[in-house]
This record gives structure tokens, sequence and C-alpha cells, in this order.
């Protein structure tokens, strides 16, 4: 942190965006406290206009994942997170960017090379990567199948039916029950990637040898048009292999603390889950929701019991994601929102969980300038700006208006425009204020699935004609016709709260620039109800 070159790599950040005056005030605080060591405060309140290291730690990271986008091999060199990048690159990237609660992070631990195939016709897969902790299980996974398919499906199944008819998977000759995770997203040539993942019949000690076998006889797409919703394809594909469990980053202990009638009684944390058992405070049935964070604000996702709770149980133990190796604390707050809100601006409770000294204390991050500040710039799941308001024609810049960006914490980007002219191939770019690219798409036309970008118009079979403004008074129809567009490939760009973006919509074909607007990021929610500003 206190190297002369990285501090001036990192203050090259702010004249990138375009922030209010507040938020500005935030990252140059950032910047001063840059190479001072400070341990998580518990229950200690400072100024809000104080940024601490936490807070530096995530405007890093992000800036890291950027060099890393464009220069993996030099990333990967950096001292003390070269090795963190080198994971984060390998096959099980896909797991973290999937939607499983179970292993999102384990391409940050010691994975093991699998790399075992098997085809059937057309279709093909290879287990790349696995990883046990002694508790679950999980294997990367890449399918091939068939242009038809994949320009048509955005996902594929490989165990719609456990140890049934189509999938079976055993691990050392006994059934698996349990699957948290078997769905692989589109990836690029024919290519589906992801992972299996799932919960061991029996947890191991460290160093066991587990012997799986994991054999697919039908794979499931997903079709909207069917009258199943899926289409199936038989396949007959077999592999075995096999993993050596690693217990090395597994926690357990037992604690006593207490924060608003929430009582915590024990963490145990490992590779693939953080599980922490706690009371059931009077106001459970109401307001209650929990939230466990890593200290630079990434939110570990919560993730289904294995057991449902009994009715009459006095305590219950919440099941969130593992934790990113080396991760040293976390924080678990419990969020006091109207039932269904989702704001996530009151606390009424929190927790410092310091998986090194194994104890947990009551803390208030949430009010200390830190990175999990309520009124931090990044407090947020989904950040949106409005553009133009279509009234009539004269709304439109050579036929087009920027309708809206949003912005999906797992890094998508969508921006909507609406045409008062027939479909034409365009192109998007994303900018800073500053100038520098955060993305580019090009459009598709027609809404079929499997498609990422959409556009709508007569032909498509959702052209409802509802929406407003209706062309005449008092009636339904939608006159003018919408392109929904995400921004390609994976994108490392953290936006602030109040940031200014620049939409631009080209031509695609012949480069001209046909409309251009700046539009203002002060929208923001958790899915629930939107705040402004």
């Amino acid at each position: 942190m206190k190297d002369a070159a990285f501090l001036e790599q990192l203050q090259q950040e702010l004249p990138r965006r375009s922030l209010s005056p507040k938020a500005t005030r935030r990252f140059e605080d950032t910047y001063k406290m840059l190479g001072v060591q400070q341990e998580a405060p518990v229950k200690k309140r400072r100024h809000k206009g104080l940024w601490v290291t936490a807070t530096a730690a995530c405007l890093c990271c992000g800036m890291l994942f950027g060099v890393n986008a464009a220069f993996p091999a030099f990333a990967e060199g950096l001292p003390g997170v070269g090795r963190f990048f080198e994971a984060v690159n390998s096959s099980f990237q896909t797991i973290g960017n999937s939607k499983a609660a179970h292993g999102a992070n384990v391409g940050t631990y010691d994975t093991q090379d699998v790399n075992v195939a098997a085809s059937s016709g057309d279709y093909s897969m290879e287990v790349l990567e696995a990883f046990s902790d002694g508790k679950n299980l999980t294997f990367s996974m890449d399918v091939t199948t068939t242009s038809e398919l994949w320009n048509r499906y955005d996902w594929v199944g490989v165990g719609s039916n456990l140890n049934g008819e189509t999938t079976t998977l055993t691990v050392n000759g006994t059934p698996v029950e349990t699957s948290f995770s078997d769905t692989l997203e589109r990836g690029e040539d024919n290519h589906y990637t992801g992972a299996v993942s799932f919960a061991l019949p029996e947890a191991v000690e460290d160093g066991a040898e587990l012997n799986v076998e994991f054999s697919v006889t039908q794979l499931t797409f997903p079709d909207k048009f069917t009258y199943e919703g899926y289409v199936y394809v038989d396949v007959d594909w077999n592999s075995t292999f096999t993993v050596t469990a690693d217990t090395s980053g597994n926690q357990s202990f037992a604690v006593d603390a207490s924060d608003a009638g929430v009582e915590i009684l024990n963490v145990d944390a490992s590779a693939t889950e953080t599980l922490i058992t706690t009371n059931i405070p009077d106001w459970y049935a109401t307001n209650f929701q929990a939230i466990l964070y890593t200290m630079d604000g990434t939110e570990l996702r919560y993730s289904t019991p294995t057991e449902p709770r009994p009715a009459d149980a006095t305590t219950m133990v919440i099941p969130f994601d593992g934790a990113p190796a080396g991760t040293e604390q976390l924080v678990l707050r419990y969020y006091d929102d109207e039932k269904g809100a989702d704001t996530r601006d009151k606390v009424k409770a929190e927790f410092l969980i310091d998986l090194t000294s194994g104890t947990v204390a009551p803390s208030s991050t949430y009010d200390d300038g830190g990175a999990l500040d309520l009124e931090s710039p990044f407090h947020y799941k989904y950040l949106e700006a409005v553009g133009t308001s279509v009234k009539n024609d004269a709304d439109f810049t050579n036929g087009f208006a920027i309708e809206r960006i949003s912005y999906a914490k797992e890094g998508s980007w969508e921006v909507s425009l609406l045409t008062n002219e027939a479909y034409r191939e365009v192109m998007v770019e994303v900018y800073t204020a500053g100038g520098e690219l955060i993305g580019s798409t090009v459009s598709e036309y027609g809404t079929n699935e499997g498609q990422t970008n959409w556009f709508w118009d007569e032909n498509s079979p959702w052209w409802g004609g509802n929406w407003q403004p209706a062309p005449v008074e008092g009636q339904g129809g939608y006159p003018y016709y919408a392109y929904r567009l995400y921004l390609d490939g994976e994108n490392t760009y953290l936006p602030a709260i109040n940031e200014t973006v620049t939409v631009v919509v080209k031509d695609n074909a012949t480069g001209e620039e046909l409309v251009r607007q700046d539009l203002l990021m002060d929208t923001h929610s958790f899915g629930g109800t939107p705040i402004v500003g």
C-alpha cells in the first residue's frame, strides 16, 4: 500500500469518475489514508467523511481486477495478490460467475486438476478441476453442444434428476443426495461452463481420498416455448476421478456474543460454506434479514439450508457461501427493513467475526466511514440512470433515444434504447465521465431464446401493444421499437452512486455516431424499494 508507484496509480482513479462533491471527498480521504494499517473497528464511531483501509482495499481490488482483465500474466505476478489472480484465471472462475451459493470462491483455494473427458455423438464434457473441504465437493465442467443449441439456450442442466434415471453421482460408492448447483452457463463457441457442487454423503478428514463416479444420460435446456418448459437431449457420459480432501482452511468455534436480542452461538467456516448458529430474536418473523460480508463489502450469498428448521426450535443455522481464501474477518449484519422494502438503510444488529482469533463481537461498521458504511457510494446491489422520457417523435435524435442504463453488482450492464425506425445494427459504448471505455456491445435482431441482446418489433412474440404512451389517447399500443443490450464480456468497473457515465450509440456498419448522452447513476436498490440520490 505504501509503494509510491502504486499510490500514484490509485490517485489516477479519481479523474475517471464524475461524482458528487460528497462522494469526491470520500475518495480523497481514502487516498490520504492509504498505507495506514487499522484493525476493523468494534463499536467505534468515526466521522462519516473518513474512509478507512477497508474501503481502500475495495477500490484497489476493483482497479486490480481491471489490470487482470487486460494483463492477466502481469496480475498473476504481483506480490501478495498474484496467486489470487492465478486462481481467478483458472477454470473455477466459472463458479464465481454462476448463481451457485456454494463454492463461488473455491477458485481462490488450491484446487486440483482433474481433466477427465467423455463424449457421445455431437456432445462432450470435461471435468476440469475439483476441490473438497471435507464437507462439500465442487468440480468445474465444460460441456460442448451443437451450435443450434448453443445459439438458442442460455444454460444447460446436467443434474436434473440426481441419482435417478438421468444422472448418477457417487462418492466412494455412496450416492450423493444433495446437490447445490448443477447448471452450466453459456460460454463461447458451443461451450457451456460452470460447476457441480454437492454435500458429501458424510464428512471426511483432511487428506481423505474421495473417488467420484459421475454419469449423465440427459441434458436439460430451458425453453419457454415448450409445454414443459424444457428441451431434453440424450447423452451417454461416464467419468471417474479422485479428489483429496483439504480441510486446512476449515474453522469451527463456539462463541457467546449478543446484540439487540441476537445471540451468536457458533461459527463453522470452510471454502464452500459459512454456517452461523444463532438464536431466533423476537423480531425475527417481521424484519429479519441477515447478510454476511467480507471487509471490502463483498456479500457472501445466502444458501438454502440442507435441513429445515423445526417449528419449535429456538436456534437456527444461517447458511452462507464460503469466503475467499485468506479472509480474516467477516461482518454479519441484521437489517431492520420494512417487510418487502429491502432498502438496507437501517441496521438492527451487527457482529464482527474474526476467523483468525475465533471470536465474535458486536460491531458498527455501518457507521465508521469504511466500505460497509451505509453511506458508502457502493452500498447497493442495483444502480440505474434514467435517460430520455419519450413522449413523441421529437424526443428522438437520429431515430434513437437512450431510455435508461442499469448496472447489477455481479458485473452486468444493461442499456435500453427506443427507436421510431426499422431495425438497424447498432453498437453501444459506455464510458466513464473521463472518457475511459467501460464496455461495448452490438445489437441483435429478434427476441429468440438464447439471444443476449434483443430487439422488439411487430415480429416479436411479446409485442402486446399494451405499453404506454398510446398512439391514440385512451387506446392501447406502443408506437416505438425497443433494444435491450448487455455490454460484452466480464466487466470489472464498479460505478459509484451519483456517478455520471456516457452512453454512445453508433451505426455499426458506418461508425456514424447517432446519439450521445451523459447519464447520472442516481437510483439504487437491493431489489426492493429504489432510492434516488
